[in-house]
This record gives C-alpha cells, structure tokens and sequence, in this order.
C-alpha cells in the first residue's frame, strides 16, 4: 500500500470559492463583485430578451450545468479516495501483525491531515454524507446546481412558447393555403378537431411524429413549421 500524496490527489491550496468562480464563470465579470446569484440572475429568461439571446443564455446555462455538476463528482471523487484510503491503513493496523505500524501510523495521519485540510466530512443523521474540497461544499455546489436548473427551465420553456407560437401561425397559413378547415384536416391527419385547434392557438406543441404528419398532408417542409425554412 502506498502512502497517499498531495499530488496524487490533485490537492493544492486554493480559495474554492474562486476556483468555481474561475472555473465556471470566467466570462462574467467578477471584479465587478457579482456573486453566484446576481450572475445567474443574468441568465434568467427576460421578456425583453430576443430569441437569439434566449437561446445564447440557454446554451451558456447548458455548458455551466455540465462543467458544475464534473466538479460536483471531482469533489466528492476525492473525498471518496482518502476515506477508503484511511480505513484500509486502519484496518491493516488492527489486522496485520507484521506491518509496520508506526509507518502506517504515519501515513494514515498523512490521509487524515488531507482529510481535515481538503476533504472534511460530515455525516448527518441520514448517514448521509457530505464532502468538503478547498471550503466547498458537496451540498452547497448542488444548490448551486438546482439555481442553475431553475433558470434552464424558464429558457427552455420562452425557447418552447416561441416555437409553439411560430408552428401555430404557421400550421394555419398551410391549412388554410390548402383550402382545409380544421375539421377536414382533422380526417387527413387522423387527429381531433379539438387537437388542431390547440395547435392553432399555441397551446400545445406537436410530437416529431405529429409534425412529420402535418408536413407529409400539407405538403410543406418541416423546417417550415418551425420557422427555419
């Protein structure tokens, strides 16, 4: 058994408030003193913002949710490692009687010095614990995460609403270009007048399956019930 290293660990001395800032907000302005909150509060839907805005933020949203959550494992990844680390020197103390057991004594003094200096661990109730890496918290980097989720959300429903909005104009100018009344696009399409009139009216939004249908009866593109084409 090896002694662990810092190294080894990817363990160094850092604020882990400004790694994650670094690491996931780089291209907001931290000198400006936002916190996490206030940037995300950036990223929220607006009913100013354009479509091409909406959908910038989404994909910035996207990328942070992907980067945070890598960062979420990397932390509990190496609290996992000097925990099992420690037990495994503790229990060949306790088993093994021809080890070294002042060299393992150090070394598992070395695992719990990383343990304390990186990696605190705290094990609530539920037995469930938490990791600690350079002061961030395992629960506090979720919490930012659900923040993250929440704002995903609003975007990608203004993103839907906007193209519920365009299928509905659309759908209607190929009804009524094909000299169809809802009730008789109902019968070609095997789908319900009420269905169609929902469609319409940007209530729903249409599966693939239903899209390709209107497409394939009007004799329209699908790009073009979606405004692409």
């Amino acid at each position: 058994m090896e002694e662990p290293k810092a190294g080894a660990f990817a363990f160094r001395d850092f604020d882990g408030k400004k790694i994650l800032q670094r690491r996931y907000f780089k291209e907001f302005d931290f000198a400006a003193g936002k916190t996490d909150d206030e940037i995300l509060e950036t990223l929220g839907a607006a009913e100013a913002d354009s479509f091409e805005t909406t959908q910038k933020k989404f994909d910035t949203l996207d990328a942070l949710l992907v980067k945070t959550t890598e960062y979420q494992r990397h932390i509990k990844r190496h609290g996992e490692r000097l925990t099992a680390y420690e037990r495994k020197v503790a229990n060949r103390i306790a088993s093994d009687e021809k080890a070294d057991v002042g060299e393992l004594r150090e070394r598992f003094k070395r695992a719990n010095e990383l343990s304390m200096k990186y990696c605190g661990c705290v094990t609530d109730a539920s037995s469930a614990t938490t990791f600690f890496l350079g002061g961030i918290a395992v629960d506090n980097v979720g919490g930012l995460i659900q923040k993250m989720v929440t704002r995903y959300k609003e975007l990608d429903d203004k993103i839907k609403t906007r193209y519920r909005k365009i299928f509905a104009t659309r759908l209607k100018q190929a009804r009524e270009a094909a000299g169809l009344t809802q009730s008789e696009l109902s019968k070609r399409t095997g789908l319900k007048s009420r269905a169609i009139s929902n469609y319409e009216q940007a209530l729903n939004e249409p599966s693939l399956a239903t899209l390709v249908r209107f497409s394939q009866r009007l004799k329209r593109p699908v790009g073009y019930f979606l405004g692409t084409d």
